[in-house]
C-alpha cells in the first residue's frame, strides 16, 4: 500500500504542482498499482477463445506432456490460450490455535443434485480437496457424496497432499510433512468411497524442505527432496496408476526465481518422473509478483510443464475477498498478459465463508462466473503538443469480436518514471473520460511533467449483466511510455546511522533489496543518513517500511544543502504497516540539496527501512 502524503493542487504544469495531485490518484487496482511491463509486452489484450469444457482425467501419467494436452487446450499461434480453472474452497477442517476457523460453511452443500452453481461448474475443469480433511476429518458418506457429485459434473478431482515424511530431527510440524501412510490414507479413503484421484498436488514441498531455514528446518538437498515425493508418487500409484503428481510452490518476498527453474530441472533428473504442473502461490506483498509469476510460467514452459497461479483473494468480508481475488486476476492476465495455462482460486483462510449461491456477487462461485467474463480490447495513442504545450490522448474500447463498448468510463493515469528503482510508480495525476457510441474516447492533456510519465489508460471491467456474473468484461489496459525518465540518486549512495543493529547496516536500505534492511535494533528516535554525490533539486523521497508491527508512525526529512546547513524540510506522519511505500511530495522542489536524513519519530515497531529512493528530475 502507498501512503500519499501531501496537499492536492490544480495541474498548473510545472512538476512540482503537478505532483500535488497525487492524492486524488485513484489507481484501478489499489492494493496492487504496478510498473511498466516488460519491454516488447503488447499495449492491449487479445480476446480469449471461448472458456475451457469440463475435461476428463488423462489416462497416461508418463510424461507432462500427456497433462498439458489434458487440461490445456492447443490453440493457433497468437490466439491467447484459455486456462483450465482449478476449484479449491477451504475444506471444512476443525479450528485450531494458528486457524481459529473453519472453512465455507456451505462447503458440503456444493456437492447436491440442485446445488445453484450450475454455470459455475460448467467452467471447471477441477475440484481440489485437502489432503488433511480427507484424510482425518471427513466422514465416510461425506466422501461419497464428493465423490459421485463429482463425476455427476464430469469434474477431476485433485487432492493437495503434504508429500514429505518428518524425521525425528526434521519436518515435525512444518508445511509439506505429513507423509507417506497419510498419502496412502488420503487414496485408500476415496477409492473406498468410489472414487478415482485424477491429481496430486504437492503442498510446497521444495520451499519447505530445501530452502526453509527456521526452527525444525531440513534443508535437504534437491535431490533427495525430489527422490521423496518419487516414492510418494509410486505409493499413491499403486492404488491409483493413472493419477498425475504436480507440484505447488511459494512464492514469498524474499525467492529469487531460478531457485524454482532449477527444481523444476532437478526433480525432472532425480525423481525420474514429470511434473505434471507447476503451481506458484504468490505472497501479494511482493511488489514484483507479476514479474516474477511471468518467469516462473516461462521456466515451465520451457521444460514443457503446464504453469498454473493461485489466485487468493484478502479482506475482512466474503466480498472484500472475492473482489481481491479478480483485481488480482486481472492484474496478471490483463495488465501483464498472463497466460497461466491453469487458474486455481484457492482460499486456505477465514474467507469466503459462503460459496453459494453463485447469482450472489460474494460468494465464491460467483468468482469462478466473473474470471469467464469477455475479454475486452483498450487501444490508445498520444498526440502531439498543440500551440498551448496541452497533448490529446485517443482510443477505443472493444470487445472480443471488435464492436464498441459504449457509454463506458474509461481512467487515465499519469505514472512518474524513474531510473533505479524497486517500487511500484506513483500516480501524479488521474483523468476520466466516456467511450461515445463509436466506442472512442478523448482525453486533453493540460500538461506533463519533465521528470518523465508512463501513461495508463484503464477499463476497470464491467459489472455483471447477468445474475451468474458471467457476462461482462475484463479490465483492459493500454501502456503509453513518454518523457524522459528521472533519476533515484540515492541508489548505492554512501551513508551512516545513528545506530546499526548487528548486520543489518544504512547501505542496505539503498542497495535496491526490498528484503535487506536497516535497523538500529531500537524503537525511536534513531536517522539515516544518505548522501548525494552533488547538489541536487529533489521532487520526491519514497520510503519502503520495513516495520513488525503496525501503527501510527511520525519521521522527519532534513536535508543538508552545499553551505552545510542542516534544515527541516517536512514531517509526515500516517498509519503503515510493513511493505508501505510513504511517498514524500515537496510543495515546491528542495533545491541544492548534498544529504537527506530520515528521523524517525515515532513508531510501534523498531526502526526500519527497506528501502529509501530520492527523485530528482
Amino acid at each position: 500500500m502507498t501512503k500519499h502524503l501531501l496537499r492536492p493542487q490544480k495541474l498548473l504544469g510545472s512538476l512540482a504542482v503537478l505532483l500535488c495531485l497525487f492524492l486524488a490518484a485513484c489507481e484501478l487496482f489499489p492494493l496492487t498499482p504496478l510498473p511498466p511491463p516488460p519491454t516488447g509486452a503488447p499495449a492491449t489484450n487479445t480476446p480469449t477463445a471461448g472458456p475451457p469444457t469440463s475435461t476428463p482425467a488423462p489416462t497416461s501419467p508418463a510424461t507432462s506432456a500427456t497433462a498439458a494436452a489434458a487440461l490445456t487446450p492447443t490453440l493457433p499461434p497468437g490466439e491467447r490460450r484459455p486456462a483450465a480453472v482449478w476449484f479449491a474452497p477451504f475444506s471444512p477442517l476443525p479450528p485450531t490455535g494458528a486457524r481459529p476457523f473453519t472453512g465455507a460453511v456451505d462447503f458440503m452443500d456444493l456437492f447436491t443434485a440442485d446445488a445453484p452453481w450450475q454455470s459455475a461448474e460448467q467452467h471447471l475443469s477441477v475440484f481440489q480437496l485437502s489432503g488433511e480433511w480427507v484424510a482425518e476429518v471427513a466422514s465416510a458418506a461425506e466422501l461419497a457424496q464428493i465423490v459421485e457429485d463429482l463425476k455427476s459434473r464430469g469434474l477431476a478431482l485433485a487432492v493437495e497432499v503434504e508429500a514429505l515424511d518428518p524425521t525425528s530431527d526434521c519436518g515435525q510440524g512444518i508445511t509439506g510433512f505429513a507423509g507417506l501412510l497419510q498419502g496412502q490414507k488420503i487414496a485408500q479413503r476415496i477409492q473406498d468411497a468410489g472414487g478415482k484421484l485424477d491429481y496430486i498436488a504437492f503442498q510446497e514441498p521444495y520451499y519447505y524442505a530445501h530452502l526453509f531455514s527456521g526452527r525444525g528446518a531440513c534443508q535437504w538437498s534437491a535431490e533427495q527432496t525430489a527422490q521423496a515425493l518419487a516414492e510418494y508418487t509410486r505409493a499413491i500409484r499403486a492404488i491409483f496408476p493413472d493419477v498425475l503428481a504436480g507440484d505447488v510452490e511459494p512464492l514469498p518476498l524474499d525467492l529469487q526465481t531460478a531457485e524454482y527453474r532449477n527444481w523444476m530441472q532437478s526433480y525432472r533428473s532425480a525423481a525420474e518422473l514429470e511434473l505434471a504442473f507447476f503451481h506458484v502461490k504468490p505472497d501479494f506483498r511482493r511488489i514484483d509478483w507479476p514479474q516474477a509469476s511471468l518467469q516462473l510460467q516461462e521456466y515451465a514452459r520451457q521444460q514443457n510443464i503446464p504453469f498454473g497461479i493461485i489466485y487468493h483473494g484478502q479482506g475482512l468480508t466474503d466480498q472484500e475477498w472475492s473482489d481481491s481475488a479478480w483485481q488480482r486476476a486481472g492484474v496478471f492476465e490483463s495488465r501483464w498478459d498472463g497466460q497461466p495455462d491453469h487458474a486455481i482460486f484457492q482460499s486456505w483462510d477465514d474467507k469466503p465463508d459462503h460459496t453459494l449461491p453463485e447469482n450472489k456477487p460474494s460468494t465464491f462461485t460467483h468468482l469462478i462466473n466473473r474470471y469467464f467474463r469477455q475479454r475486452a480490447a483498450l487501444q490508445a495513442q498520444l498526440g502531439d503538443m498543440d500551440s498551448e504545450g496541452a497533448r490529446l490522448v485517443s482510443g477505443s474500447l472493444l470487445d472480443a469480436d471488435g464492436a464498441p463498448i459504449i457509454q463506458t468510463s474509461v481512467q487515465l493515469d499519469l505514472q512518474l518514471q524513474y531510473q533505479n528503482t524497486i517500487l511500484n510508480p506513483p500516480v501524479v495525476a488521474t483523468y476520466q473520460a466516456t467511450t461515445n457510441e463509436d466506442g472512442h474516447f478523448e482525453i486533453n492533456l493540460l500538461s506533463l511533467p519533465a521528470i518523465g510519465v508512463f501513461l495508463q489508460t484503464s477499463f476497470p471491467g464491467s459489472d455483471s449483466t447477468s445474475a451468474e456474473g458471467s457476462i461482462g468484461f475484463w479490465p483492459a489496459y493500454s501502456l503509453l511510455d513518454i518523457g524522459n525518465s528521472g533519476r533515484n540518486v540515492a541508489a548505492h549512495a554512501t551513508t551512516s546511522a545513528s545506530f546499526t543493529y548487528k548486520g543489518n547496516r544504512p547501505e542496505q536500505a539503498v542497495d535496491g533489496d526490498p528484503n535487506t534492511i536497516w535497523t538500529p535494533g531500537d524503537l525511536p528516535r534513531h536517522f539515516i543518513d544518505i548522501y548525494l554525490n552533488q547538489p541536487v533539486t529533489i521532487s520526491m523521497v519514497r520510503l519502503l517500511a520495513s516495520q513488525e508491527k503496525a501503527g501510527w508512525t511520525t519521521h522527519w526529512i532534513w536535508g543538508k544543502d552545499s553551505t552545510g546547513k542542516l534544515r527541516l524540510l517536512q514531517e509526515v506522519g500516517s498509519e503503515t504497516a510493513d511493505m508501505d511505500v510513504i511517498d514524500v511530495i515537496p510543495e515546491t522542489p528542495w533545491e541544492n540539496i548534498t544529504m537527506i536524513r530520515i528521523e524517525t519519530i515515532k513508531s510501534p515497531s523498531w526502526v526500519a527501512w527497506r528501502e529509501i529512493e530520492i527523485i530528482a528530475p
